[in-house]
């Protein structure tokens, strides 16, 4: 059974019925977050190499010749072709995930972030140790290149919506928490690392530390967001309440409207809609269920065909504070709270 145990077939937890995922994975591999060590324990559960497909560039050896083919003929409907007609479980590689999303669906769509700071100068360290970069750290984290580069990895797709992000220098519990939403068993292991312990930080003067932190602001402000979110998935767990992917998108004098939809639990989607509860003022004020399309999510391929979407009037005045929580768990949706605007 363990054979059979890979990314294109589930397993009940407690039961010996095999269920085949709808979807492949793709994963989001963001340089120095460990993302090797994650992408080489999907591969041990892979039964046959030819089911992953690898996007490191064209002069990578990593990358796939099905790729290499694709951007020669400049032609992503082969991969989609390829990922359809051939039993893919797995695209991987240090590429937009806005590239492949719609192939795979955003909710299939994993990364792993890392403190900004610790991830510019680990990748410093690998330039210099295995490509030959001989300038000093100062001229390579003040390249544009080199700022941002996680963002900009995810530019383009709304980061609430993204089936999982993981925390570097929280590993083992990122990787318990996609391993329950997947249904599988990847195991932790350690590659590609510079230094032993991962936990273990640079140290920075203050005037680098400073330039830093502002080269690196969105990245900054990415990877926090996603470490609240990594603690809220993880306290939700042990409640034995599912999370929700979610979204406050519009708040105007007369009318709210958002998108929402359950995260997957041993690699099954929900069918359900999820009702959620409007707040004004900290009261609940009025109910409604995400059920309506969301055509403007459709690149993004999301579940529930797109029907996630949620609207309604409000009699908020303005000033009033308005939020979205999930009925049931009181998960609030992101942003926290709306000011209703003047008409």
């Amino acid at each position: 059974m363990n054979k059979l145990r890979h990314l294109g077939i589930r397993f009940f937890r407690g039961s010996d019925h095999l269920r085949l995922s709808r979807r492949p994975l793709f994963f989001v591999h963001v340089p120095k977050t460990a993302g090797t060590s994650f992408r080489c324990g999907l591969e041990q559960l892979l039964p046959k190499e030819d089911r992953a497909l690898f996007d490191y560039g064209i002069h990578a050896g990593k990358t796939s010749p099905a790729i290499l083919r694709m951007c020669e003929a400049n032609d992503p409907w082969q991969i989609f072709k390829l990922v359809s007609e051939h039993s893919i479980d797995l695209l991987a590689g240090h590429v937009p995930a806005k590239k492949y999303v719609h192939m795979f669906g955003v909710a299939n769509t994993v990364t792993f972030l890392r403190d900004p700071m610790q991830r510019v100068y680990s990748e410093y360290q690998h330039a210099r140790r295995i490509n030959g970069y001989r300038k000093d750290f100062a001229h390579f984290f003040r390249s544009p290149h080199n700022q941002n580069r996680q963002s900009k990895l995810l530019q383009g797709v709304v980061p609430e919506a993204l089936g999982f992000v993981g925390i570097t220098e929280r590993y083992s519990e990122s990787l318990t928490a996609v391993n329950e939403m997947l249904g599988i068993g990847i195991p932790e292991i350690q590659s590609n690392q510079g230094r032993q312990n991962l936990a273990e930080f640079y140290e920075f003067s203050g005037e680098t530390e400073d330039e830093l932190r502002w080269l690196n602001r969105q990245d900054i402000h990415l990877y926090e967001k996603f470490d609240r979110i990594l603690s809220l998935r993880t306290d939700l767990r042990a409640r034995g309440l599912s999370f929700v992917h979610g979204r406050l998108v519009k708040v105007d004098p007369k009318m709210v409207s958002g998108w929402a939809w359950f995260a997957p639990l041993d690699g099954i989607s929900a069918d359900e809609p999820v009702e959620l509860e409007l707040m004004r003022n900290d009261r609940v004020v009025q109910t409604m269920v995400a059920k309506q399309y969301r055509g403007g999510m459709s690149m993004l391929s999301p579940p529930r065909a797109g029907y996630v979407g949620f609207s309604c009037h409000h009699d908020g005045k303005a000033g009033d504070v308005l939020s979205c929580r999930v009925a049931g768990s009181g998960q609030v949706l992101s942003p926290d709270s709306v000011v209703v605007p003047s008409s």
